[in-house]
């Protein structure tokens, strides 16, 4: 096991400490405004996100299976 030892290098734990301060800053979620806002809070349009959203999902999570049943019945397809 390499011994990195932070009293022979002392950058290290600069470095260290600005790459978990910078990782912070860029995952920081407090200045972000919830979708309500934009959307005036209004439970109508709140749940027209939502379905689209699932919808959008469903679609997403179901090309694969699309794609190997297309593979599976399609004996012209050359899939290994």
């Amino acid at each position: 096991m390499l011994d990195i030892g932070v009293g022979r290098f002392p950058h290290f734990r600069k470095v260290t400490v600005a790459m978990w301060a910078f990782l912070e800053r860029l995952l920081d979620s407090s200045m972000f405004s919830p979708h309500g806002i934009c959307l005036l809070w209004e439970p109508e349009l709140i749940w027209l996100h939502v379905a689209s959203d699932a919808v959008i999902a469903v679609a997403y999570f179901s090309i694969p299976f699309a794609l190997a049943l297309l593979v599976s019945k399609r004996r012209d397809i050359d899939f290994n």
